[in-house]
Order: C-alpha cells, then sequence, then structure tokens
C-alpha cells in the first residue's frame, strides 16, 4: 500500500485567521489541538517545546481550541492531489 504523499503547511496566528474561512469551506469545521508534553518538537536553540497547534477536523477531532492563539505556529497537512492544495497557492 503506497501513502499519498501530503502538503505540510505552518503558518502564525495572523495568517491563519486569513485563510480559515478557506479551510472550512473545504474541511468543514476547524479546532486547533496541543500536544504539548506529548508529542513536543524541541528547538535546540532554547532547549524549549516549539508551540505548535495541530488544526483537526473531521469525525476523529479531539477537544481544542475554538480559535488561533497568538505567538504559536498552526500546523495542517493534506494530500498533496487534495483540491484545497490549488486553492491555497492562489
Amino acid at each position: 500500500m503506497q501513502l499519498p504523499l501530503i502538503v505540510s503547511n505552518c503558518l502564525d496566528s495572523e495568517k491563519i485567521k486569513i485563510i480559515e474561512p478557506i479551510l472550512q469551506e473545504h474541511l468543514g469545521p476547524i479546532s486547533y489541538l496541543s500536544l504539548q508534553g506529548i508529542k513536543d518538537i524541541i528547538l535546540q536553540s532554547s532547549q524549549s517545546a516549539m508551540p505548535l497547534l495541530h488544526i483537526q477536523f473531521g469525525p476523529s477531532t479531539q477537544k481544542g481550541y475554538a480559535n488561533p492563539i497568538d505567538g504559536y505556529i498552526h500546523m495542517f497537512c493534506i494530500p498533496i492531489d487534495d483540491p484545497l492544495v490549488v486553492v491555497l497557492e492562489k
């Protein structure tokens, strides 16, 4: 079984607020999940965890934040052949 290629996107809160309506149009309701203390990316420069929120959507979402948070990186992944990729490239 071959897994699909994905596009990984990381945006600050200002940029994610701009594209949030587009994401919701294509993905449905979204929320922001922190995996702090569970799956941290440790920055070599400061030895601290990157402030990271994962955008989640669909039936398997966990309790998360309703809105983007300033100072955090907001990450989401989509298959490379998803029509949303073309929309976001504009």
